[in-house]
C-alpha cells in the first residue's frame, strides 16, 4: 500500500510536471493569428450568398491592447453583416477588439453577397489584421575598474535575457573589450570603468506569417532604462533614454554610447530595453464566382 501511495505521487508530480511544460509553449512569436477559417462555398453562383468565418486569437503571454480586421479589395462582393465576437459590426467590413486576453479569442464571421457576371470570374477578397503590442529584453555587462582588478569574477559574466514573446524582437549588442590570442581576436564580454561602451540595439521581425507589412517603429515608441550606466554621444536617443529616430527592418539598428558610474572597483551594468508597435499582415481568399444557372 505504501509503495502504491508513492508511485500515485511521483505520478501526480510527474504528470503536473508535464502540464506545466506544456503550457509554456502554447504561446508562440505569432501573437495574433487567425485559426479554425471556412468560406462556405470557394465557387460561387452569381447572385448568392458567400460565408467566412475564423477565430482571431491571441498566442501571447499577455494582453493584446488593440486588434482591427478589415475586410477590403472585394470588388466583387457587397457586404451584407459582419460579427465580430458574436456582436453584429454597423461598418460590415471591420472588426475592432480591445484588450483580447492572452490564449483568448473571439469569432469573425461576414456574409457576402456575390455581383452579377456574365462568364466565371475569379476575384479575391483580402482580409487584413494589425495589432499594437509591445516587447523588452535586458543585457548585463561585468564592469570592473582595470587599476585595481584584472579580470571579472568567474560567475560575473555578460548575460542577455531571452526577448519576450513577440514577432518584433530586438538583440543588445555592447562592443565588448578584446584581446588577441594565437593571432585570433576573442571578445571578453566585459568591460572597462574608464571605456565608453558603444552599445547597438537591433531590431528583428521573427514572425514568419505570410504577407506581413514591413515593420516600423517611430520615434518615442522605443526606450531604455539604466542601472550603473549613463548615456553619452547619443543621438540616436533623447535624455530621457526615448528614440528620436524611426527604425525599421531596412533601418533597423539604433546607436548609444554607455558610460559605466559607479563607486564600485567590480559592478554590473544592465540595459533595459521597452519598446511599442503595430504588427500587420494580410490573407487573400480566390473565389470563381459562376454565371447564375438558366
Amino acid at each position: 500500500m505504501k509503495y502504491f501511495l508513492l508511485l500515485s505521487i511521483i505520478s501526480i508530480i510527474f504528470i503536473s510536471g508535464c502540464t506545466q511544460k506544456a503550457a509554456a509553449s502554447t504561446f508562440n512569436n505569432n501573437v495574433v493569428t487567425i485559426e479554425d477559417f471556412s468560406v462556405s462555398a470557394s465557387e460561387p453562383y452569381s447572385g448568392s450568398t458567400v460565408n467566412i468565418a475564423f477565430d482571431i486569437k491571441n498566442n501571447g503571454d499577455k494582453t493584446v491592447p488593440r486588434v482591427t480586421v478589415n475586410f477590403f479589395d472585394t470588388p466583387g462582393f457587397t457586404s451584407l453583416s459582419l460579427e465580430c465576437g458574436g456582436l453584429a459590426s454597423s461598418d460590415k467590413t471591420k472588426c475592432e477588439f480591445t484588450n483580447l486576453d492572452s490564449l483568448d479569442n473571439k469569432r469573425v464571421s461576414i456574409a457576402l453577397k456575390t455581383a452579377p457576371i456574365s462568364s466565371p470570374t475569379t476575384f479575391t477578397v483580402s482580409i487584413s489584421v494589425d495589432y499594437d503590442y509591445s516587447g523588452s529584453i535586458e543585457a548585463t555587462i561585468p564592469v570592473i575598474d582595470t587599476s585595481i582588478i584584472k579580470k571579472p569574477s568567474p560567475n560575473h559574466l555578460f548575460s542577455q535575457s531571452q526577448p519576450s514573446i513577440g514577432p518584433v524582437v530586438f538583440e543588445i549588442q555592447p562592443l565588448l573589450r578584446e584581446k588577441v590570442v594565437d593571432d585570433k581576436t576573442v571578445t571578453e564580454n566585459w568591460a572597462a570603468k574608464n571605456e565608453v561602451i558603444v552599445t547597438k540595439f537591433i531590431l528583428k521581425n521573427v514572425g514568419n506569417i505570410p504577407n506581413t507589412h514591413p515593420v516600423s517603429i517611430p520615434a518615442g515608441k522605443v526606450k531604455f532604462t539604466l542601472t550603473n550606466l549613463q548615456a553619452v554621444s547619443c543621438s540616436n536617443f533623447d535624455s530621457s533614454g526615448m528614440s528620436q529616430k524611426t527604425v525599421s527592418e531596412s533601418l533597423n539598428t539604433l546607436i548609444c554610447n554607455f558610460k559605466p558610474i559607479s563607486d564600485q572597483s567590480e559592478f554590473s551594468g544592465i540595459i533595459k530595453l521597452n519598446y511599442d508597435y503595430t504588427y500587420e499582415y494580410i490573407k487573400g481568399v480566390d473565389f470563381e464566382i459562376k454565371p447564375e444557372p438558366k
